[in-house]
């Protein structure tokens, strides 16, 4: 598409119509939003620019943002809280001007004028995942943009009537797209930094007549535990939820709770790579489906990859989701000398495993790269986390090395549940594979999405075997101890049991042992017979050789030897 016919172009068509409203009740017109934007656009150099811009929910950051879109400028919004990592990118990617934002005023920083190859399709870089620290961007065209804005629109019906409140990040490609969307259909939107869980969000709400709101699955976990939710905002139309799988009980709560109040409530899918929407799950579909990123939106098409590169639509057979769509993006830049080139792709490889049902709804049933394998058994993470949100866990789950997995949770004031067991007995894996850490919050990234690459550094860390310096000049006695250290930080013991019985219990949490028993009465295999003899070893002193054939009670007559 030509870039006359982008949606940031049309603005001033609207007049004196709301657009913004700032949190001390101002309200912007789209005339006065256009005039403003143009103010800023014209205190750039002459020529294409690359224009960093940093991303608040502010009027400034908005117009900067909108000034360069309607100038032809190339823009990648910025998270200003991460200066470090703009360091970084300017340096890998030499934009010509940084538009530095707070609540009521704006300031161009031009950096240089030295010529930029800039594809002419291309108008808006985005971080592929929010705030990674990553230097791999995402080449969004204007074609990309404005159909996935198009879409959007058609598929949740908005109208100039409705009125959003920024709950999300802007360099998010979610929150953008709540803004770019709004702005399109005529609507208007209610500037705010708080985000959907936060109590004075609502109050807000309530204060404006907001009609839409959008969240993350963080967002709706937190809002789910709070005294008073969304059923207090009488002007609710719609409220969406993407970012993320959302716990099937709570998506059927909310698409209950808005068919009952007269509010729909959309689950949606998609990725950065996707400018952002994918798919979405239509209200009336919710509450019988709840476990589904639904159906393609308006344009695009879903289906199934095999491993050997075949694409289906088979109901029940698994494989990779395979997106196509014209809002599929140009590709990655790594560098400023990406930016030049012309590579809209045909397809997107979302990474995500899928199954579709016999209605045509598709359900994600994991991540290829969230897989942990113990013991040489293949376990999704992603499976992991929803079995334990199902049970009304606020839960985040990432690898702890190759073979282990840590749970994260969100420490509510109560008693830490028995992780370990409910997912050893689901897995049939030992405990020891599961080690719990219980945080007043969980870590998240400035787009409302969990943290886990924070996550897993502090799992890692967590796990670290520390040898004692006077026995590692033995290697035989350096591997003793570092495994039994690496088992008893995981069993929350420390490489010490008051008893026998007390390690066989840890071992066999559900079986019903007597004196007779030993490790082979007891089902005992090679997932745990290396931790078990170890651990034996470090009680009883010494252990011999058929020790898995003896029982508990004679165990228990070698620690008397």
């Amino acid at each position: 598409m030509h870039a006359s016919s982008f949606f940031a172009n049309g603005l001033e068509n609207l007049g004196d119509r709301p657009c913004l409203v700032t949190p001390q009740g101002e309200q912007v017109s789209y005339a006065a939003l256009a005039t403003l934007a143009d103010g800023m656009a014209a205190a750039l150099a002459p020529g294409r620019q690359l224009v960093f811009i940093e991303g608040r929910n502010t009027v400034p950051s908005i117009a900067a943002y909108l000034g360069c879109l309607r100038a032809g400028h190339v823009v990648h919004v910025i998270d200003p809280e991460r200066p470090d990592e703009y360091l970084e990118l300017a340096r890998t990617y030499r934009p010509h001007a940084m538009v530095r934002c707070s609540e009521s005023a704006h300031e161009v920083v031009h950096l240089h004028q030295n010529h930029i190859d800039l594809h002419p399709d291309l108008v808006i870089l985005l971080s592929t995942s929010g705030s990674t620290g990553s230097r791999k961007l995402v080449k969004l065209s204007y074609r990309n943009v404005q159909s996935n804005t198009t879409s959007i629109i058609q598929y949740l019906g908005l109208q100039a009537s409705d009125r959003a409140v920024t709950t999300l990040k802007f360099h998010y490609s979610f929150g953008m797209s709540v803004i770019n969307t709004h702005l399109a259909a005529g609507g208007s939107l209610v500037l705010s930094t708080q985000s959907l869980h936060e109590p004075g969000l609502l109050t807000l709400c309530r204060d404006w007549a907001v009609t839409n709101l959008s969240g993350v699955p963080y967002h709706f976990e937190m809002l789910d535990r709070m005294p008073a939710g969304l059923d207090t905002i009488g002007s609710l139309r719609l409220v969406t939820q993407a970012g993320g799988r959302l716990a099937p009980a709570i998506v059927r709560k909310y698409a209950t709770l808005g068919r009952a109040q007269g509010w729909r409530f959309f689950v949606m899918y998609g990725q950065t790579e996707a400018s952002p929407r994918m798919s979405y799950l239509p209200p009336d579909l919710a509450e019988s489906n709840p476990d589904s990123i639904g159906i393609p939106i308006p344009g695009g098409s879903m289906h199934i990859r095999t491993d050997d590169g075949e694409l289906h639509q088979t109901p029940g057979r698994e494989g990779e989701l395979v997106y196509s769509g014209p809002n599929v993006m140009m590709g990655y830049a790594h560098d400023w000398n990406d930016l030049a080139t012309d590579a809209q792709l045909a397809q997107l490889l979302t990474g995500d495993l899928v199954v579709m049902d016999a209605q045509g709804l598709f359900r994600i049933t994991g991540r290829k790269s969230r897989f942990v394998k113990p013991f040489g058994l293949r376990v999704s993470l992603d499976d992991v986390e929803a079995h334990l949100r199902a049970l009304d866990h606020v839960v985040a789950v990432v690898p702890a090395g190759d073979e282990r997995i840590a749970v994260f949770w969100r420490q509510p004031g109560t008693a830490m549940p028995d992780f370990a067991g409910v997912l050893a007995a689901k897995y049939g894996l030992p405990r020891f594979v599961f080690d719990a850490l219980a945080l007043a919050d969980l870590p998240l990234l400035s787009n409302g999405k969990f943290d886990y690459r924070a996550m897993v550094a502090m799992a890692t860390e967590r796990k670290k075997p520390v040898a004692r310096q006077a026995e590692a000049r033995s290697p035989s006695k350096f591997i003793k101890i570092a495994l039994q250290e690496f088992v008893g930080i995981l069993a929350g013991k420390g490489g010490s049991w008051h008893s026998l019985e007390d390690l066989f219990a840890f071992y066999f949490p559900q079986a019903e042992f007597s004196p007779e028993d030993s490790f082979m009465s007891l089902g005992g295999d090679s997932l745990m017979y290396v931790e078990m003899s170890v651990a034996l070893e470090d009680h009883l002193g010494h252990l011999p050789g058929d020790w898995y054939s003896k029982s508990l009670k004679e165990l228990k007559g070698l620690c008397h030897e």
